[in-house]
């Protein structure tokens, strides 16, 4: 019994705060409406008894503070230093404050301009209303605190000298684990804000549970995807920045998240990959390799001797054994084929790096020495024809001469 009276005595005290707040801010109100109603033109009540001067001044003040806030964010911004993504880079910690004052004065904004509107008590108990709703937003800023502050917790281990030492398993988990904190946070938020609002909770996790079973079928690629990402950390096939090729997709990794790997090619062009789809697929990482393939097919002219093949061969070997940027003993040059239209020498090397700048400057100095080599000795290069050979027939001839005979006749 004494539990009851307690909670219900609650709301009573937190109510009668209310309206005390309510009834000073709305002193300080009427003063200013009074005042202001000597020269705006707006002190006749509204629809439901609301002031036009009143609402005037609130979304004044709404306008005021979210000008000051824009220029707090902004004066944060050029004070302190940010990086791409709006994380501060030196003083983490006054970007939260300069971020929290702005949102303080804003909530003050609204709270005073709900007040001085004087909404009617019927047929909603505004006291109650603005209860759950001030509740609601603590709930919100206390959430939005609490991921600040943790994913500031996770910027500060990459401090560390285990973050370090292990820089790039650290640049991975760092955005999975800022995900999994948004997700784990909004969950809880999402709970705390049903009961606040007179809901049962248990009854509608409850409720969740019988329809685990449907959620958890429309949800199955989504899984897939948390376990392909569980898999990718657990063998660690490439990370951040390795240059990989996954099927048809060629590029740089740029975040491997919960569901999906982002890739940028070498066209600029980001795609994103789901990481079940990576699990199951061939994954080709090409940083990881000391050096990269270079392969490509020289066509000659098929009016070329063997001669003129061999002193082709001869020429492309020594460029190969030259040239600067290649690994030494290590590749080959063959007469390849007869191909359709051309006879094919194959020249298979490797570079002796995977940055890509250096890779193609590297292979056009190749393909520029073999143009050269092959016009100095007057070899030619193929393309696809074809040849049509016309041979006379002697029953051709006899039908021609027959219809000869009948247009004659």
């Amino acid at each position: 019994m004494l539990q009851q009276e307690t909670t219900s005595a609650t709301p009573d005290v937190a109510a009668d705060s209310i309206n005390a707040v309510s009834e000073a801010i709305s002193q300080y109100g009427e003063a200013l409406r009074s005042w202001m109603g000597n020269w705006l033109p707006l002190s006749d009540p509204a629809a439901g008894g609301i002031s036009l001067t009143n609402v005037a001044i609130v979304i004044g003040l709404l306008l005021l503070m979210l000008l000051v806030r824009l220029v707090l964010l902004k004066g944060a911004a050029r004070v302190l230093d940010v990086d791409d993504e709006g994380e501060m880079e030196q003083r983490p910690f006054a970007a939260i404050v300069f971020k929290l004052i702005g949102d303080v004065l804003l909530l003050l904004a609204i709270f005073v301009g709900v007040t001085l509107l004087n909404l009617p008590q019927k047929p909603l108990d505004w006291n109650i209303f603005a209860l759950r709703g001030w509740m609601t937003v603590a709930l919100v800023f206390a959430s939005q605190l609490v991921y600040t502050l943790l994913s500031l917790q996770i910027r500060l281990i990459g401090r560390t000298r285990f973050a370090k030492e292990h820089n790039e398993l650290y640049k991975q988990l760092r955005p999975l684990l800022n995900d999994a904190l948004k997700i784990t946070i909004g969950v809880f938020a999402a709970v705390l804000l049903i009961q606040i609002w007179g809901y049962n909770a248990g009854a509608l996790l409850a409720g969740l549970g019988i329809g685990g079973l449907a959620f958890a079928f429309a949800a199955q690629n989504s899984i897939a995807n948390i376990f392909g990402t569980v898999v990718i950390f657990a063998d660690r096939p490439y990370k951040v920045g390795d240059f990989i090729r996954i099927g048809d997709t060629e590029g740089f990794v740029e975040k491997i998240g919960v569901r999906s790997t982002r890739i940028r090619q070498l066209d600029s062009n980001i795609v994103t990959v789901p990481n079940a789809t990576i699990a199951d697929t061939e994954i080709i990482n090409i940083t990881e390799s000391p050096m990269r393939n270079i392969r490509f097919a020289v066509g000659l002219l098929y009016s070329h001797d063997a001669e003129m093949l061999e002193r082709a061969l001869a020429e492309i070997r020594e460029i190969c054994r030259t040239h600067e940027g290649l690994v030494r003993d290590l590749g080959w040059v063959h007469f390849d084929q007869f191909g359709a239209s051309s006879q094919d020498i194959l020249i298979n090397v490797f570079a002796d790096t995977t940055d890509m700048p250096r890779y193609m400057a590297i292979k056009e100095g190749l393909l520029l020495k073999v143009r050269r080599a092959m016009d100095s000795i007057g070899a030619g290069f193929a393309f696809p024809s074809r040849s049509i050979y016309l041979e006379d027939s002697p029953g051709l001839d006899r039908i021609t001469m027959a219809e000869r005979t009948r247009a004659g006749g």
